[in-house]
């Protein structure tokens, strides 16, 4: 209740204007508005006593007219004029005494005493409403008004001034001293708190900003500036919920990877390539609608969500404007480079609310369409699902079938067209699971080629092959004979790859001129210095390399004459019914292959006009069903017989 009430009054008569809002200067307004009302009160007593009980009532008269004035200073405190307040109430404060010494009949030395401390009381309320200025002006034309004395009260000599002057001067002199260094520490302590203050909203500052940018990070790419996989998640599960509520439209999502990437990035370098990703992402979210969002996951793979979509016509007609404004060339630090992509698409439905599955489904499409060339797109269907959990089955069985060395070696001899005698074979892997069903090799090498299981199986068979070939010299001293391997481009381009052979030969103790390697035409011409480097240090281990499948890739007959070639070896598709421009192209090869200083084999045999044709054009050996399709160890052992 008291509580309240003092809280009435305090906004009646003292709270100070709204218009200031500084805290001290609230402080300042509040205390000229409580000394103004103080003054206004009390200085009323004086009137009335003086006016009625006082010999003299002229001072009664001076006092109400300085109980006016405080009270003007009161109304004014209230306003934001509160300093010209200040002043008002401290001038008639020093005015009073001397209007009271004027009407007053005693001026003798004590009563200019009382006169003069009534100032220096005065000084001590001025130092806490007046600035130093203010204050020095102040305490200067008090000394002024006592020197004056003299000369307007006749009674008042110099004798009786002098005590009360030089106790007005030291003692208000000091005052003001001690009241600015006050004024000094005050201001020093706000300006303390004032740069802690600046600090800590300079930190809290830098503190929202560094939050902001985490929270932009966890949701944007930071190359593109695209949103990423969370914003993404998040629109598809909006919109899965929404569409269930509005069964006449849908969404589409597609998944879109840039074909050639890694190309660009490896031949023009990184900086190219994420000036390829801002540029791409700049075009996509020009192309696309405004409804519609374009999200970067990583590398070069992009997602796109398609809202409010009637129909599969409407999406192709998006991707027709995708295609156009992507083909486009881009001009990348002098470089022109030409955009193609792969997109697989999915469209929503209100069976599926996994986004992290909608998005897969649509990586899976991707990939289907990755396999035809240019701008291509596929529609996700549940048989690509069944393909991919097929294949990740058959990855898993043959991750087991490396630890159980499941693989097993078959031979294809292969015929000097001479003598007609087994010159060597050719070494075919061929893999029998543990549930004892044979698994072609155009199911499982692609698989061990993509995740690097064909190192180890490739390690496995050279090593199966040199203790075969240890077996049949032991069995057949004497008796000339090579087994060729194939390698795979990753075998072939491993850091180890020389180390490896030579420890695999070194463990079973055989001579390596009985060994060669097959080689693609494609890895050579692709990678050709490498490729130099690596055939040089296998030929001087001792073994033979051939060229496989020679012809049927973009051949550069540059290599031919640089690099340690011993064999080329005729694609059986240059011998399938050989006539006309094949046997042009077949006899052709030879020659090429006998002015370089190299053999040839021709594999694909399979009747004997075939092999007539080849040994007349002066192929050295042959390989095909004519003579033998590739069979185990033991039945190959007895071809060297």
């Amino acid at each position: 209740m008291l509580r309240n009430l003092a809280g009435v009054l305090y906004n009646l008569f003292i709270k100070p204007s709204p218009a200031i809002t500084d805290t001290l200067k609230i402080h300042k307004a509040s205390l000229t508005i409580q000394l103004s009302l103080f003054l206004t009160v009390a200085v009323n007593s004086g009137v009335f006593y003086m006016g009625f009980f006082s010999p003299n009532p002229k001072v009664g008269l001076v006092l109400l007219a300085a109980e006016g004035v405080f009270f003007i200073s009161y109304l004014i405190s209230r306003t934001r004029y509160y300093k010209t307040a200040a002043l008002l109430v401290i001038a008639a404060f020093a005015l009073l005494p001397i209007f009271e010494l004027l009407f007053s009949t005693e001026r003798d030395a004590y009563t200019i005493l009382l006169l003069l401390i009534w100032n220096t009381l005065n000084i001590i309320f001025a130092t806490s409403l007046l600035s130093f200025r203010q204050l020095l002006i102040f305490f200067f034309l008090n000394i002024l008004i006592i020197l004056s004395f003299p000369l307007y009260l006749s009674d008042v000599t110099i004798e009786k001034i002098i005590l009360p002057l030089i106790f007005n001067t030291i003692l208000p002199l000091a005052l003001i001293i001690f009241s600015s260094y006050e004024k000094r520490i005050e201001r020093r302590r706000v300006d303390e708190i004032l740069e802690i203050n600046a600090r800590l909203e300079n930190e809290l500052t830098i503190k929202t900003e560094m939050e902001e940018k985490l929270i932009y990070n966890a949701t944007h790419d930071v190359l593109t500036k695209l949103p990423n996989r969370a914003v993404m998640r998040d629109r598809i599960d909006h919109l899965i919920h929404y569409y269930k509520r509005h069964e006449d439209l849908g969404f589409a999502v597609m998944f879109m990877d840039l074909d050639r990437f890694k190309t660009i990035n490896d031949t023009l370098g990184h900086n190219v390539g994420d000036k390829l990703l801002i540029e791409v992402g700049k075009r996509l979210k020009d192309s696309l609608r405004e409804q519609d969002t374009v999200t970067r996951l990583g590398g070069d793979e992009f997602v796109i969500l398609l809202e409010d979509i009637c129909s599969i016509e409407e999406i192709i007609h998006i991707l027709d404007r995708l295609r156009e404004d992507l083909k486009e060339p881009v001009l990348l630090e002098n470089e022109v480079v030409h955009v193609s992509a792969s997109l697989g698409i999915v469209m929503g439905n209100h069976d599926e609310t996994n986004p992290d599955i909608i998005i897969g489904n649509a990586d899976i499409a991707m990939y289907r369409a990755k396999k035809r060339s240019g701008f291509s797109y596929e529609f996700y269907d549940s048989t690509m699902l069944n393909s991919i959990k097929s294949k990740l089955e058959l990855e898993s069985r043959l991750r087991k079938g490396v630890e159980n060395r499941e693989f097993i070696i078959l031979y294809q001899p292969i015929i000097n067209t001479q003598t007609q005698i087994t010159a060597g074979y050719e070494a075919l892997i061929r893999w029998k699971d543990s549930r004892g069903k044979m698994v072609s090799p155009a199911d499982f090498i692609p698989i061990a080629e993509e995740t690097g299981l064909i190192i180890p199986i490739g390690y496995d068979v050279i090593d199966q092959v040199c203790r075969q070939i240890k077996e049949w010299q032991t069995a057949h001293p004497g008796r000339k004979f090579t087994v060729s391997i194939n390698l795979s481009n990753r075998q072939f381009e491993a850091p180890d790859f020389i180390e490896k052979i030579r420890e695999i030969i070194e463990k079973n103790r055989i001579d390596p001129v009985y060994l060669k390697f097959e080689l693609t035409e494609s890895l050579i011409v692709e990678k050709y210095q490498e490729t130099g480097d690596q055939l040089s240090r296998l030929r001087e281990l001792g073994c033979q390399i051939l060229i496989d499948d020679f012809g049927t890739g973009y051949s550069s007959l540059s290599y031919l004459h640089s690099l340690p070639i011993d064999i080329l070896k005729i694609d059986r598709s240059f011998i399938n019914k050989l006539s006309g421009k094949k046997e042009n192209i077949v006899y052709t090869i030879i020659n090429l292959a006998h002015s370089l200083n190299m053999e040839v084999v021709a594999e694909g045999i399979e009747t004997a006009e075939q092999l007539n044709l080849v040994k007349t054009m002066g192929c050295e050996y042959i390989q095909g069903y004519y003579f033998s399709k590739p069979v185990d160890s033991k039945e190959a052992g007895r071809f060297l017989r």
